[in-house]
């Protein structure tokens, strides 16, 4: 071939025919040389992820000797790893010449990708790291729904609970019956609502016959409340909102934050509120607030002194201030115990509760030197006379709240002070001084 090409100058024209006969092994040469080279790059790159991959294989299974996370040195890999992964899906993925070998490489960087997303999980144990794993985790994932690899992109959304990518795939490919599908395998996760709640910010309400869907099943209600809030019916949601909070049991936040959103949506209706509607919004709040008042003794004793607590029936809470052995409750702590008997629906049972708060605040004092002789200065001194005044004082209806002084005096709690006629005396003494101040007022 250089013999002929050294006497086209001589030929002064295109070589001959036998010479042009060269060209189509020269051809088939090239394309062999250029199939052969993108299969050396694409084998070196997966020689790349390999090595690569076992490298934080390796320092994964010695976590277990470390006790701990891996140090800064392990973790100093990331970047290089997602730099490469980067260029293996943008570059090597979406520009493969090779359909035989553009497979190989998609599998490859799915693998790769996993590792990666497996050791930044560790990142979500931190607030200060969480939003970095989170972005990672989407700039990992994003690249498959960008190279139509949306099933690729589903796995590993999946697998590492990138909810909010989930719901973007099945609104871009309209694929609903997925979509209700995730909602109801992810139900009980915090991340899955808040990327519904997006959802519904961005896209608005189900349509079609999803309300009916997210009705039929009860784990399905908090997403049936967002789909009313997205489309404007604060009724609806405000009812299905209270029935929620009045239902929840593991969470004081949560109970507290859906019985606000159902009172800022009947707020918000319309129509009128119905009395029910409204006391069992009300009910779910004061509720909450006395978890939140609790005193700090009873919280370390219960485990209750938590950032969130399990939410407890009010007679737990009342039986928590009865059983008390602090001395530093005081006269407004049995106060908030007398409040949470009304939450009590028995009446019998509420009645038995009151007169116990009361015999445990009379325990909480000392009767042993009682002064007789100054009874006045008696009714200051004794928490119980001073829990009856400030009843009154807050507007409380003592004549419901206090039991008959036959009670107070009959109870098995008080056996041993009752036995004390100075006790006795007391006690009468303060009832009497009550019913005066009672009547007084009454004809004022």
């Amino acid at each position: 071939m250089q013999s002929v090409r050294g006497a086209w100058g001589a030929w002064g024209a295109p070589p001959p025919r036998a010479a042009r006969a060269l060209l189509p092994a020269l051809l088939t040469f090239h394309r062999r040389a250029v199939a052969l080279v993108s299969w050396s790059a694409v084998r070196a790159c997966e020689r790349d992820a390999v090595k690569r991959a076992s490298e934080m294989q390796s320092v994964r299974g010695a976590w277990g000797a470390w006790g701990a996370p891996p140090p800064r040195a392990a973790r100093a890999l990331l970047p290089a790893l997602l730099t490469f992964h980067r260029r293996a899906v943008a570059v090597h993925g979406m520009n493969c010449p090779e359909v035989s070998l553009r497979a190989p490489l998609w599998v490859a960087a799915a693998i790769l990708a996993d590792v990666i997303l497996t050791e930044t999980e560790l990142l979500h144990l931190s607030a200060h790291t969480r939003h970095v794993a989170e972005k990672t985790r989407r700039d990992v994932i994003q690249p498959y729904m960008e190279a139509g690899q949306a099933e690729r992109a589903a796995v590993l959304a999946e697998k590492f609970k990138d909810f909010e990518l989930l719901v973007e795939m099945c609104v871009q490919q309209d694929d609903m019956d997925r979509l209700y599908s995730y909602i109801d395998k992810y139900a009980g996760e915090v991340a899955a609502a808040r990327a519904r709640r997006a959802w519904c910010a961005r896209w608005g309400p189900l349509r079609g016959a999803a309300a009916g869907w997210l009705a039929r099943a009860p784990p399905r209600r908090p997403a049936l409340a967002l789909h009313h809030l997205a489309a404007r019916d604060y009724a609806s949601a405000a009812s299905l909102l209270a029935a929620l909070a009045v239902e929840e049991t593991d969470s004081v936040d949560r109970m507290t934050t859906t019985a606000s959103l159902a009172k800022l949506c009947l707020l918000a209706s319309d129509e009128s509120h119905p009395s029910e509607l409204w006391n069992k919004v009300e009910s779910s709040l004061s509720l909450g607030e006395q978890h939140a008042a609790l005193p700090r003794d009873i919280k370390l004793l219960h485990g209750l002194d938590t950032e969130d607590c399990r939410v407890l029936p009010a007679e737990d809470l009342v039986q928590m201030y009865i059983e008390s052995e602090s001395d530093a409750l005081t006269e407004y702590d049995y106060k908030k115990a007398l409040d949470l008997t009304d939450f009590v629906a028995d009446m019998e049972r509420r009645d038995d509760l009151r007169l116990r708060v009361w015999c445990a605040c009379i325990r909480r004092s000392s009767w042993e030197e009682c002064n007789i002789a100054a009874p006045a200065a008696e009714l200051q001194d004794k928490m119980f006379f001073r829990l009856m005044h400030l009843v009154h004082v807050m507007g409380g209806d003592l004549e419901l709240l206090l039991p008959p002084a036959e009670d107070i005096l009959t109870a098995r709690e008080l056996a041993e002070l009752v036995s004390d006629s100075r006790f006795r005396y007391l006690v009468k003494f303060g009832y009497e001084c009550f019913q005066t101040a009672q009547e007084d007022a009454s004809e004022a």
